[in-house]
């Protein structure tokens, strides 16, 4: 899933990653460490990096993260190893939550639509398109068709 307004350069990706996953300084003995946390991120569904070859949405590859090192970064929480796993369990939490709200939205705004199909309270239509609708409606039910005069002659 692409998200909007990505960073436009690998450097405010890196940033933007390093904030994710809590690291604040890319080094040789952590280098992987950021590179795996940000593969996290983006199996959670975020991405950093639009590869438009690919026509994917990404986070940094391990060659990108290497060409980095030494590479800090302005972030406000910094998380060992302990504090990662917890916040990956407040991430997919949140995720996990934010897909039933929405789950339940849909599922709600459907059922409306079904129980108002056919209706003037069709949301799906506008006002002009239930005006017709009606008027078509009363026609038929004030100007029998040829059928059932032929039917009901008298």
């Amino acid at each position: 899933m692409v998200q909007p307004n990505l960073p436009k350069t690998l450097e405010e990706a890196l940033q933007v990653q390093a904030d994710f996953v809590g690291i604040s300084k890319i080094t040789k003995n952590n280098a992987e460490k950021f590179y795996k946390r940000g593969k996290v991120i983006q199996a959670l569904g975020a991405v950093f990096i639009l590869d438009e070859k690919r026509q994917i949405g990404r986070t940094a590859t391990l060659q990108e993260v290497e060409k980095n090192i030494g590479k800090s970064f302005n972030i406000p929480n910094k998380y060992d190893d302990k504090k990662w796993e917890s916040r990956k369990k407040q991430m997919l939490k949140e995720i996990t939550n934010t897909l039933i709200k929405n789950e339940k939205s849909w599922m709600e705004e459907d059922n409306r639509k079904e129980e108002n199909k056919g209706s003037f309270l069709d949301k799906d239509k506008t006002i002009n398109e239930e005006n017709m609708e009606a008027g078509k409606r009363l026609e038929e039910i004030t100007n029998p068709s040829e059928s059932e005069e032929a039917k009901y002659p008298y």
